[in-house]
């Protein structure tokens, strides 16, 4: 018997919560890491919010791997999975068409087709749990120099404004649409660097011109909170892409509390979350393909 709609978001969103929580004391861990996870069959990447869930997973258990698959799908691959193991449950969402009566204009009552999407728990497994697989598994590494230049030119070409401060801080300026980050001779790491540039680009797809998400500049509340969680998802998602590890951003349990109070009130607030920061990252990276951002 599959789950309902309901019954798989509010599981998978328990799930997410309590890894959340985790946080308490290590805050400095990285949650995202650097490369995407991906099918080992189909050799597609996970999207929305399969990535925070199997994130979390692998952060939870220190996967190094980033392919995973089901039991069935690794039984194909002549890899059974190991006696014992636990599955992390993800969500695909299924297309579902049906039809509605609706009063036309002339006052008949017609039939009209429409399509919602119907959430599916599905559960897989990550390579380091199964028999004889092995993968390779490379890192390459570029001077800073040449790495900073990649950085800069993926951001320039989603044509969002930005500038360099003084390195006393970052942010994302609403009513001057203008980002301000420190530049990398001010950050401790390329990966503080890159981490730091997606985070405020994320926070800048929002603006009316682009995505158009409600966002508010009042610290404290809960909807700056909710646009601070799609900033931290989307820029993991966005890191994870240009190759680059991401820590959730605030040093302060203050925010990550005001996080868990927003999906604790609404659990698929953090299924919505998830949503939007992957159209945030899609955005930045779609800019990639085309030299502009598309209309």
């Amino acid at each position: 018997m599959t789950d309902t709609k309901n019954q798989v978001i509010e599981n998978i969103a328990e799930r997410l919560i309590e890894a959340l929580s985790t946080f308490e004391g290590q805050w400095e861990k990285p949650f995202f890491t650097a490369g995407n996870n991906k099918n080992v069959i189909t050799g597609k990447e996970y999207r929305g919010i399969n990535i925070l869930i199997l994130a979390a997973a692998a952060w939870k258990n220190g996967y190094k791997s980033k392919t995973w698959g089901t039991f069935q799908q690794w039984l194909e691959k002549k890899c059974p999975v190991k006696k014992g193991e636990k599955a992390t449950q993800i969500i695909f969402w299924k297309p579902l068409t049906y039809k509605e009566q609706i009063t036309a204009e002339n006052g008949d009552i017609v039939e009209e087709e429409k399509q919602t999407f119907v959430a599916r728990a599905y559960h897989v497994f990550n390579a380091e749990q199964v028999e004889g697989y092995s993968e390779e598994i490379t890192e390459t590494e570029k001077l800073d120099t040449e790495a900073v230049a990649e950085i800069n030119k993926f951001f320039d070409n989603t044509g969002i404004p930005y500038r360099f401060g003084d390195g006393s801080k970052a942010c994302y300026l609403p009513l001057q649409d203008l980002v301000v980050i420190p530049e990398r001779e001010n950050c401790i790491s390329l990966t503080e660097y890159a981490a730091t540039f997606s985070h405020e680009m994320t926070h800048a797809t929002g603006h009316k011109t682009r995505l158009a998400r409600k966002m508010s500049n009042k610290q404290g509340n809960q909807a700056y909170a909710f646009e601070e969680l799609i900033a931290d998802i989307g820029a993991g998602m966005v890191c994870s892409h240009i190759g680059y590890d991401y820590a959730f951003s605030k040093n302060n349990l203050a925010y990550l509390k005001s996080w868990l109070k927003v999906v604790h009130d609404d659990p698929k607030k953090i299924v919505s979350a998830c949503s939007m920061a992957q159209k945030a990252a899609d955005y930045l990276i779609d800019a990639q393909n085309v030299g502009k951002v598309k209309e």
